[in-house]
């Protein structure tokens, strides 16, 4: 059996299985996500300082996981317990875009539950440089330019 007929547009190249890939003008929007070079998982970066914040201060305090090929975000319950929950879309988009930053950093493998399901995932450490960014944010924090309801969760 013989693949279908892909009609190719003339200013495309050749992709994955011979399918057409647009060329992309430099002017052209970026995409929506952002491949992560440490987790390759796709995020929407952001500039809320005091998500950073928040997400910097978690991980120093109960942690984060990531669970799956997707590498999914999840919140420990207690520091360094088993039990987690699902970190929020915008909470799990900040834990990746810190990962590739380097403040965050990919650890040890443990077994961690949800409910009655058990699974291993990759602990996430907060870095020497990050402890030292939250060290100078206690002291002078980070001017707020967002709006500061727009993120929040409760820790």
């Amino acid at each position: 059996m013989t693949p279908p007929a892909h009609h190719a547009d003339p200013g495309a190249d050749a992709g994955l299985f011979d399918l057409p890939i647009p060329h992309q003008r430099p002017h052209d929007a970026p995409p929506a996500t952002q491949p992560g070079p440490s987790t390759g998982a796709g995020y929407v970066p952001t500039n809320d300082l005091v998500l950073v914040r928040d997400v910097l201060e978690r991980a120093e305090g109960f942690g984060y996981v990531l669970i799956g090929e997707h590498q999914q975000v999840w919140r420990r319950r207690v520091r360094g317990g088993p039990h987690v929950d699902r970190a929020p879309v915008v909470e799990a988009n900040a834990v990746h875009q810190l990962l590739d930053r380097g403040f965050l950093a990919l650890g040890a493998v443990r077994p961690v539950r949800h409910g009655r399901h058990e699974t291993a995932a990759t602990s996430v450490l907060l870095t020497a440089t990050a402890r030292a960014r939250l060290r100078r944010w206690h002291i002078h924090p980070p001017e707020v330019t967002t709006n500061p309801t727009a993120y929040r969760t409760h820790h």
